[in-house]
């Protein structure tokens, strides 16, 4: 399995993968509504973005030899208010049959590394209302619920 911050050859998989993942929310949850997905012109220009300016976004994408399974798309920012530099992983999506394999952990425990290399304090996971599976995830990880949506960890800098 490998792991890695999605580079321009990605950006089919990423694509397709952000897809299914809009595809499989719609599913999840039928009682939203449909609220507006992004097609992929948009998808594309988000991803570009990302590119153009990794200071401030990412996607992370895993891979089972050529095939990909994952894509989770993270944001860098300061928190002002907290004191704290925050990497947010706001999107997390494992493909159907790599699910309850460790995957999500394993790029959980991706960016964490990756944080505590690039001088982050803080990672927090956005979830959706009423996503106790995700809530749940988040716990056995060592995040703790913070304010409306959020799971945050401290972690600590490399040395």
């Amino acid at each position: 399995m490998n792991i890695k911050v999605a580079g321009k050859d990605d950006e089919d998989k990423v694509v397709q993968l952000m897809k299914e993942f809009m595809e499989y929310y719609k599913e999840k949850h039928p009682e939203w509504g449909k609220p507006p997905f992004l097609s992929r012109e948009e998808l594309l220009w988000s991803f570009h973005d990302a590119l153009k300016n990794p200071q401030t976004a990412a996607f992370i994408l895993v891979e089972e030899g050529d095939e990909p399974i994952a894509v989770s798309s993270i944001t860098f920012w300061h928190g002002m208010n907290m004191g704290d530099t925050v990497i947010t992983i706001d999107d997390l999506y494992v493909k159907h049959k790599w699910r309850n394999l460790g995957v999500g952990s394993r790029v959980v425990e991706f960016v964490v590394e990756m944080g505590r290399r690039m001088g982050f304090s803080l990672i927090e996971v956005m979830l959706e209302d009423r996503d106790t599976r995700a809530e749940e995830f988040c716990k056995k990880l060592g995040f703790r619920k913070a304010e409306n949506r959020r799971y945050q960890k401290k972690i600590k800098l490399a040395v």
